[in-house]
C-alpha cells in the first residue's frame, strides 16, 4: 500500500511539472541525443519508467519547448501494460528574463491529450509540492479503474485553465469535464480553484450525478445527485463543504438485510480531515421523513476512538412509502419492521443518539453485538398517540405512548401505556438488560404465532374476579408455582417458553417471577409486577449468557403448575383455601384437584375458566361438599344466617362469569342437589305468608319460628337469573313439607311462582277446620292433614291461594314441570301410601300422579 501510494504522488507530480525541469534542462544543454538523456533524467528523478516519442527546442522571444509521445510507467510494469502517464503533445514556454534570472524549467504549458490512469479504491494522498504553472489543457481524460469495479470511471474532454498570481498570489483557474463509465454519461462537473496541487481551494458544482456508476460492484448505490460544494485541502488538512440533492436515492449500509429507498435526500455537511482526526459536521442529512442533524468525530489512530451526537427530528411511524428512522431500522432488524407494521398515526418526538466507542468495536456496537456501557452508547425516543395492532384480528392497542431509552446494553421504557376496548392499561415500566440478544434473536422464534385463545383478552378480568371483597379486607396471596409456562401473548411482543417460577396475587398486586425462561429464543430471567390499585406495570427481563435448548414440538398446554389460594370465589360462595393443578390450553383453563374447605365442610372438585371473552371469565365448577355449616351457606340462598342451621352437603355444577362487574344472578350457571340435616330453616317469605291466613295460626310450627326438620332435600338451578327449587323435601317433627318454585332474582321484588304442599303432624281437626281444601292421608303417623298453596307475587307483597287436591297436578306456567311428581313426593314425605300410577286412597279426593 505505501508502494502504490508514493507511485500516485509520483505519477501525480510528473503529470503536474509536465517533465519541465528534466526537459529544459536537456535542452538548454543541448547534448545529444536529447531524447535519451531527458528519459533517464527523467526515470531518476521520478522513479518511473519514461519514455519520450520526440522532444525538439526553439528559441524565439523566449524558450519554446515540445514534447511528443510522452508516456511514463510504473518500474516494473509489463511491457504491454498502459502507461500511467501520457501526452500526445506538451509546449512548455519561460521568457528570456525569467530564464537569466535562474528560472530554467517553463513555468507556462499546453497540453494536448494527456491521459492519467489510476488505480485502488481512493485517489491516494495529496502530491508533493509543485511549483504554480500557467497551464492550459484540452481534451484530457483521467481514468480511475477502482477496486471491486468492473468498468474505469473516465473524466474525459478535460479542459483547464490556470494562472498564476501576479504579486505572490496563488494561482487560480477552472476545470470543466465530463464523467464516464462504461460508455455511459455519470455527470458533467464544473469547479473554480485558488491555489495548486498542494494547497489549494475548490467550488464547483454537479449536476444529476449517477450514484449507481460511483460505486463499486459490492456496494449498492442508487439516485441521481445535483449540488455544489468547496474543497480545501493543504498537506495538514482537508475540509470540505457540500450541499446535494438526490432524487430516488437508495444505498444499503453494511449488515442491512434490504436497501433503504427514498423519494428525495437533502445533504449538507461540512468535513473537515486532520490527520489523524476526522470530524463531520452534519447540518442536515434527510431521507423522506428522516431527518438528522448533528457531529461525528473518527480518531484513526491506532487506539482510537468515534464520538457522535445525533438528533433525528420527529416523525410519524407506521408503514409509508416514505422512508423514516423506524422503517429504515426495521430494515436491519426484523422485529421493529414487525412493530413498523402493525403501527399507525402518533408521533415520535425528537431521537438523540450519543455514542463514545473504540473505533475498532465500533460496528460491532451499533450492530448491538457485543455488550457496550451506558457511557458508550445512549438512545432517546418519545411515542405518543399511535395506534398498534398485535395481530390482524385482535383488537387494536390505542393511544399507545411512552419514553425508550437504550444506555449501553440495558433498554429502558417508562411511562408507557394504551387503551384497548375503551380502557386504560397500567402504567408499564419495562427494564431489559442484553440488547445485544435482543437485536440478534433466533429467526424461527423471535416471532410470536397466533394460537387459539391468543390474545387471552380475559386475562385482567380474571384478575379483577380475585379482587378482595370491601368487606374480606386484605387479601392473602394467591400463589401459582409453575414449571411450564409457555406464552404468546401481543403484549409482550416476543414469546415465552420453557419458563419455571412464581406467580403471587395478594392485595391487589400480582407478582411473577420466572428466574429460567426462553424468551424469543435466548435464556431469561423475567420478573413482573403489577399494583392494581397505583395502576402500575413493572417488567424486569435480563438475557442470560449460553443459548437456549431446541425448541420443542409445538403443544396445546402453555401452562402448568400447582395452585393454592387463601379462597376461590364461586358465586356468593367462598372456597377457603383452595389447592390443586391448573392446566392451561389456549383459552381455557382447567383447575383439577381441587380441595378446600366450603363453610366449614369438606369440598372437592374440578372446573375449568376461559379467558376469551373481554367482558368476563366463564368458568364452571363441578363440586362435591360433606359436612358444610348450613348458617354459613345461607348468604348464597338469600337466607340470614340465623334462618338456616345444621350441616349441609352439596353436589353439582357451579357456573358464572368473572370480573363482569353485573350481580351474580345474571350470570350465574347453577346446578346443585342440596341436602341438610337436623337444623331449622326461618324466614322464608312463603312461610310467612301461609302463616298469616286466619285457618293456619293454630298450627304451632307455623306461628312464626323456624321449622325444625330432620332432613331437607331439594334440587336447585339457577340460569338467566331465574332460580329453581324443584322436588323440595322437608321432613320435620311437627311439619313435613313439598314445594316446587320459580323465582326471577333479577327482577324488581323477586317475583315468586310456588307451589307447596304442608303435612301437619298430631294436628287436631278444630285447629284445621276451617281450612277449605284438606287431603287426608294414612300414614304411619296415624291422621296426616295436607293442604296446598299456590304462592305468587313480589316478595314484599306474596299471594296465596289454596289449592284443591286434584288441581296439584294440573297446575301449568312455570312450575308445572315439577307438579306432575308432587304426589309422589308427599307420599314419600308421609312415610307411607302407594307408588306412583296407584290410585291414592282417603277421604279427600283420590287424584293419580300422572293425571293431566
Amino acid at each position: 500500500m505505501a508502494e502504490t501510494g508514493r507511485r500516485r504522488r509520483r505519477l501525480l507530480a510528473l503529470a503536474a511539472l509536465l517533465l519541465a525541469a528534466g526537459i529544459a534542462g536537456s535542452s538548454l544543454l543541448a547534448l545529444p541525443p536529447r531524447e535519451e538523456l531527458a528519459e533517464a533524467l527523467l526515470s531518476r528523478m521520478f522513479g518511473l519508467r519514461v519514455e519520450i516519442g520526440a522532444l525538439e527546442l526553439r528559441l524565439e522571444a523566449g524558450v519554446e519547448l515540445e514534447l511528443r509521445e510522452l508516456r511514463a510507467r510504473a518500474q516494473d510494469a509489463a511491457g504491454d501494460e498502459p502507461a500511467a502517464f501520457e501526452v500526445r503533445r506538451a509546449v512548455g514556454r519561460q521568457s528570456w528574463p525569467r530564464l537569466l534570472t535562474g528560472q530554467l524549467f517553463p513555468r507556462r504549458w499546453e497540453l494536448e491529450g494527456p491521459v492519467v490512469r489510476l488505480s485502488g479504491t481512493t485517489p491516494g494522498s495529496a502530491p508533493p509540492p509543485v511549483p504554480e504553472l500557467d497551464l492550459s489543457v484540452v481534451d484530457g481524460r483521467v481514468e480511475w479503474r477502482r477496486g471491486g469495479a468492473s468498468e474505469p470511471l473516465e473524466l474525459r474532454g478535460l479542459r483547464v485553465e490556470a494562472q498564476r498570481g501576479k504579486l505572490w498570489g496563488s494561482a487560480s483557474g477552472h476545470l470543466a469535464g465530463n464523467l464516464f463509465q462504461g460508455g455511459v454519461l455519470v455527470t458533467a462537473l464544473r469547479l473554480n480553484f485558488e491555489g495548486w496541487l498542494d494547497r489549494a481551494v475548490l467550488r464547483g458544482d454537479l449536476r444529476r450525478l449517477d450514484l449507481s456508476r460511483l460505486s463499486p460492484g459490492a456496494v449498492e448505490l442508487r439516485g441521481s445527485a445535483s449540488g455544489d460544494f468547496e474543497i480545501e485541502h493543504s498537506p495538514e488538512r482537508l475540509r470540505v463543504t457540500t450541499v446535494l440533492e438526490v432524487e430516488g436515492p437508495e444505498f444499503r449500509p453494511p449488515g442491512f438485510e434490504s436497501p433503504l429507498r427514498a423519494e428525495r435526500s437533502l445533504l449538507r455537511l461540512g468535513v473537515d480531515w486532520s490527520r489523524p482526526l476526522l470530524e463531520i459536521g452534519l447540518d442536515r442529512l434527510t431521507l423522506d421523513d428522516l431527518d438528522l442533524r448533528g457531529r461525528v468525530s473518527v480518531d484513526f489512530a491506532e487506539d482510537g476512538r468515534i464520538l457522535g451526537d445525533l438528533t433525528i427530528a420527529p416523525f410519524v411511524p407506521g408503514p409509508s412509502a416514505r422512508l423514516h428512522p423506524l422503517s429504515a431500522l426495521g430494515t436491519r432488524f426484523a422485529i421493529w419492521d414487525r412493530i413498523n407494521r402493525r403501527i399507525s398515526g402518533g408521533r415520535v418526538g425528537e431521537v438523540g443518539l450519543r455514542w463514545d466507542v473504540p473505533r475498532a468495536q465500533a460496528a460491532e456496537t451499533f450492530a448491538f453485538r457485543r455488550e457496550s456501557t451506558p457511557d458508550e452508547l445512549e438512545i432517546e425516543l418519545a411515542l405518543s398517540g399511535a395506534t398498534f395492532r398485535p395481530f390482524d384480528d385482535a383488537p387494536p392497542l390505542e393511544q399507545v405512548s411512552g419514553q425508550v431509552r437504550i444506555s449501553g446494553d440495558v433498554l429502558k421504557i417508562s411511562g408507557a401505556g394504551f387503551v384497548s376496548g375503551g380502557s386504560a392499561s397500567p402504567r408499564i415500566a419495562l427494564r431489559l438488560a442484553g440488547m445485544r440478544r435482543l437485536c440478534h434473536l433466533p429467526r424461527e422464534e423471535r416471532r410470536i404465532e397466533v394460537q387459539p385463545g391468543v390474545p387471552l383478552p380475559g386475562l385482567a378480568r380474571l384478575f379483577a374476579g380475585f379482587a378482595p371483597r370491601a368487606e374480606e379486607g386484605s387479601a392473602a396471596g394467591v400463589r401459582l408455582a409453575f414449571d411450564k409456562l409457555e406464552m404468546q401473548h401481543p403484549y409482550a411482543v416476543l414469546p415465552v417458553r420453557g419458563a419455571t417460577g412464581e406467580l403471587v396475587y395478594a392485595d391487589g398486586a400480582l407478582s411473577l417471577r420466572a428466574p429460567e425462561a426462553v424468551l424469543g429464543g435466548a435464556p431469561a430471567s423475567l420478573a413482573v409486577d403489577w399494583n392494581r390499585q397505583s395502576g402500575e406495570l413493572r417488567l424486569d427481563v435480563a438475557y442470560l449468557p449460553g443459548e437456549a435448548s431446541p425448541r420443542p414440538e409445538p403443544a396445546e398446554e402453555w401452562l402448568r403448575g400447582r395452585l393454592e389460594m387463601p379462597r376461590l370465589p364461586l358465586g356468593k360462595l367462598l372456597l377457603e383455601d383452595p389447592s390443586g393443578w391448573v392446566h392451561a390450553r389456549g383459552a381455557r383453563a382447567e383447575l383439577r384437584r381441587i380441595e378446600g374447605l366450603l363453610a366449614g365442610g369438606e369440598a372437592a372438585g374440578s372446573g375449568w375458566l376461559s379467558l376469551a371473552e373481554e367482558g368476563g371469565v366463564p368458568y364452571e365448577f363441578q363440586l362435591r361438599v360433606e359436612g358444610a355449616d348450613a348458617s354459613a351457606a345461607a348468604p348464597a340462598f338469600g337466607l340470614d344466617p340465623a334462618n338456616l342451621t345444621g350441616r349441609l352437603s352439596a353436589s353439582g355444577k357451579l357456573g358464572g362469569r368473572l370480573g363482569s362487574g353485573a350481580p351474580y344472578a345474571r350470570h350465574a350457571e347453577v346446578d346443585l342437589r342440596l341436602n341438610a340435616t337436623e337444623g331449622t330453616l326461618g324466614g322464608l317469605p312463603w312461610v310467612m305468608a301461609i302463616a298469616r291466613l286466619p285457618s293456619i295460626q293454630g298450627a304451632r310450627a307455623l306461628l312464626g319460628r323456624p321449622l325444625l326438620f330432620d332432613t331437607l332435600d331439594t334440587h336447585l338451578r339457577l340460569a338467566q337469573g331465574r332460580m329453581d327449587l324443584t322436588e323440595l323435601n322437608l321432613k320435620g317433627p311437627e311439619l313435613r313439607g313439598v314445594a316446587d318454585a320459580r323465582i326471577e332474582l333479577t327482577q324488581p321484588g323477586a317475583p315468586t311462582d310456588a307451589l307447596v304442599t304442608l303435612m301437619f303432624l298430631n294436628t287436631v281437626d278444630r285447629v284445621l277446620g276451617s281450612v277449605p281444601v284438606v287431603n287426608v292421608l294414612l300414614g304411619k303417623d296415624g291422621n296426616l292433614l295436607a293442604t296446598s298453596f299456590r304462592i305468587r307475587g313480589p316478595r314484599e307483597n306474596l299471594s296465596v291461594t289454596y289449592v284443591p287436591p286434584g288441581a296439584v297436578q294440573a297446575v301449568t306456567g312455570v312450575i308445572g314441570q315439577s307438579a306432575r311428581s308432587l304426589f309422589g313426593l308427599i307420599r314419600k314425605a308421609a312415610g307411607g301410601g302407594k307408588d306412583d300410577g296407584d290410585e291414592d286412597s282417603g277421604t279427600g279426593e283420590a287424584t293419580r300422579p300422572d293425571a293431566p
